[in-house]
């Protein structure tokens, strides 16, 4: 009987047990006379009760063995070779034309159901793994693949004969088979088309779906693209805090970028300094919500700063630590031995008579230097000549009797000869933004280093990679300052000579005039820098090649600190130029008024000229010329800003510290 497979399109029946195949006539296979007669062996699916297939086959009787046969042992007169294709088959009723795919091995019979054209059924022959040994038989309506013979008992298979009548009655089942499965056919195609249409219709609508979805996405990508841009767009807000009026001209060159800036002074007697140049507020807390940056001047504000700091506000400059290692001469010292940096030796006092008796004890070359708020008072520094210390001696007896009550700490340093030479570098917070900055102060008054200390009449400088200086003094100091949360300009002025560097005081704030300096030598946006260095995002600053100079340009009562002096000799003066030529120019204690620079402030410290050069020599060649084109009635400043650099650098060469 038949078994059937799991495919639908296959049944195989078992040749030798079968009684399915019905054979109507027995005749020898070249015997009678006329045409061979041609027999139909139709075998029916009887589980799924639909005919599978139709083989039309020769007369003849083959006996069967276990062993291999082949298409060669078929009588020729039964059957047509064809070595190629089915090309030109002739018509039905001239013989069975068939190909030979491969050997026939023993074994069942195999019926596909499928009706193919020859060259499919070919290939599929080819192609299936399961058909080795395949092979095609034409009928008149049918293409059928699909005869194994494999291992068997030994039989003998007799081919029926076919009358004219049974080829006619056959050949009406086959035509109606056409039609039944012709119909089934169209059937399934319709079945297949409702299905196909359904998938497309579900295909679309999932497109469609898809579609509103990426377009709703990609309109809040636009959105939020916008927002963004939008954000960008919004110019950086900056708050400049100070104590007296020092940090106008970063607000201004921060200004003249494009962001906006608001100004608070505390000093009531410097609060017009650089109005008309910035916008400026009485009250810098009420403004710190609308600032995105927040930038202290001058030390003092370390509480502040540390607090708007864990607010997650970005802060530049201050911070208790930082504030007190300048405030505190003999607390900086005692941080930069414990960092490992080799100190010149020093005493602290508060007591003018203690300070007398100890010059007198051991005499010798000293330096004395202000501590705490009067450090601002830059004449009380004095540089002692005589080496037994006499001169030192004098100065403490005066400083005695007119300063004891304002000079309540001061620090006695041993004088130790060489080049001064300052290195400072921002730090965001973590660690020092490179590069350094190398710079020489000129502190005296006049030409020549003579005069009384005016803090800086000028200074020359240069940008540098890390270098001796500073890996063996700031460097050192990374930890701490990180520690502190500290974000800002930092400077420590040395002595160096041959013996190693000796630093004498810290600036941990920005400096001046060496931030005007600075402006003319750093070609990065300072208002995103300055954002950056707060956020400890800043690792580098981008800078000029060559070297800088500033000149400080001043009025009575410069130095000194003489409001009446001022009023009577400078208020109000106007600052003209020669050319309409503002290059290299920067802000001192001045204000705009009608397009007119004119002084502000009672200090007469009244603006600062810059220049840049590939050598020492051109940028003090630039400076002087733009100083040339300006007027201010009773103006001074030094004229050798810089020439010191010639046999300072040869110095500093020679030991090997600018490497």
């Amino acid at each position: 009987m038949f078994s059937q497979s799991r495919s639908h399109s296959e049944a195989r029946v078992n040749l030798f047990e079968s009684a399915s195949i019905a054979v109507s006539q027995t005749a020898p296979v070249n015997g009678g006379a006329g045409r061979a007669r041609q027999l139909f062996a139709v075998v029916e699916n009887a589980i799924a009760g639909t005919h599978l297939f139709a083989f039309l086959v020769p007369a003849f009787s083959l006996p069967l063995s276990a062993g291999a046969c082949t298409w060669a042992s078929i009588p020729a007169c039964a059957f047509t070779a064809s070595a190629s294709s089915w090309t030109g088959l002739p018509p039905l009723g001239t013989g069975v034309h068939g190909r030979v795919i491969a050997s026939l091995p023993a074994g069942d019979l195999v019926f596909r159901k499928s009706i193919l054209p020859p060259s499919s059924i070919s290939a599929h022959a080819r192609s299936s793994g399961s058909l080795a040994g395949c092979f095609v038989l034409r009928t008149a309506q049918f293409f059928a693949s699909g005869i194994f013979i494999t291992r068997g008992k030994p039989n003998t298979l007799m081919c029926a004969s076919a009358t004219d009548d049974d080829e006619k009655k056959n050949g009406g089942k086959e035509e109606q088979r056409d039609a039944a499965l012709a119909a089934k056919e169209a059937a399934a195609e319709k079945k297949a088309e409702e299905r196909k249409e359904k998938t497309e219709e579900k295909a679309a609508l999932a497109e469609k779906k898809a579609e509103e979805k990426a377009t709703v996405a990609e309109k809040k990508a636009e959105e939020k693209t916008a927002a963004e841009k939008k954000e960008e767009k919004r110019p950086l807000r900056f708050l400049f805090v100070s104590l007296d009026g020092l940090i106008g001209d970063l607000a201004w060159e921060v200004k003249k970028e494009g962001h906006d800036v608001k100004y608070f002074i505390r000093d009531k007697s410097q609060r017009d300094v650089c109005d008309g140049f910035v916008q400026k507020t009485e009250d810098w807390k009420a403004e710190k919500d609308w600032a995105d940056v927040i930038v202290f001047d001058d030390i003092g504000f370390g509480k502040d700063a540390e607090e708007l700091r864990k607010d997650g506000k970005p802060v530049v400059g201050g911070s208790l630590y930082t504030d007190k290692l300048e405030d505190d001469r003999e607390f900086g010292q005692d941080e930069l031995k414990k960092a490992g940096v080799l100190i010149a030796p020093h005493w602290d006092f508060t007591d003018f008579d203690a300070a007398i008796a100890f010059v007198k004890a051991t005499p010798g070359r000293y330096v004395v230097k202000p501590s705490g708020k009067a450090q601002n008072e830059k004449e009380l520094s004095f540089i002692g000549q005589e080496e037994d210390g006499n001169d030192v001696l004098n100065v403490l007896e005066h400083y005695k009797k007119t300063w004891a009550k304002k000079l309540n700490s001061f620090q006695i340093q041993k004088f130790v000869s060489g080049v001064e030479v300052a290195v400072g570098a921002f730090f965001n917070g973590k660690e020092f933004v490179t590069p350094v900055f190398i710079n020489f102060e000129h502190k005296k008054m006049f030409p020549g280093d003579i005069g009384p200390n005016t803090g800086e009449m000028g200074t020359s400088g240069f940008w540098s990679p890390p270098n001796r200086i500073f890996r063996d003094t700031l460097e050192k100091m990374a930890p701490a300052l990180a520690a502190s949360g500290y974000a800002g300009y930092l400077d420590l002025n040395c002595i160096v000579n041959a013996k190693g560097i000796y630093p004498l005081e810290w600036t941990s704030r920005f400096g001046y005039p060496t931030i005007s300096l600075q402006i003319e030598g750093v070609t990065d946006n300072w208002g995103e820098f300055l954002l950056s260095l707060a956020k400890g995002e800043a690792k580098e600053l981008k800078v000029k090649k060559g070297f800088q100079i500033c000149v400080v340009v001043a009025v009575p009562p410069f130095p000194f600190d003489d409001p009446a002096a001022f009023k009577k000799y400078s208020e109000e003066a106007t600052v003209l130029f020669k050319k309409p030529n503002y290059d290299g120019v920067h802000l001192g204690d001045v204000k705009l008024v009608e397009d007119e620079w004119l002084l502000a402030g009672n200090s007469g410290y009244a603006v600062i000229v810059t220049g840049n050069g590939q050598t020492m020599e051109d940028a003090r060649r630039q400076a002087y010329k733009r100083v040339e084109n300006i007027m201010i009635p009773n103006m001074f400043y030094r004229t050798d800003i810089g020439e010191r650099w010639v046999r300072d650098s040869d110095l500093l060469h020679m030991w090997g510290y600018l490497y």
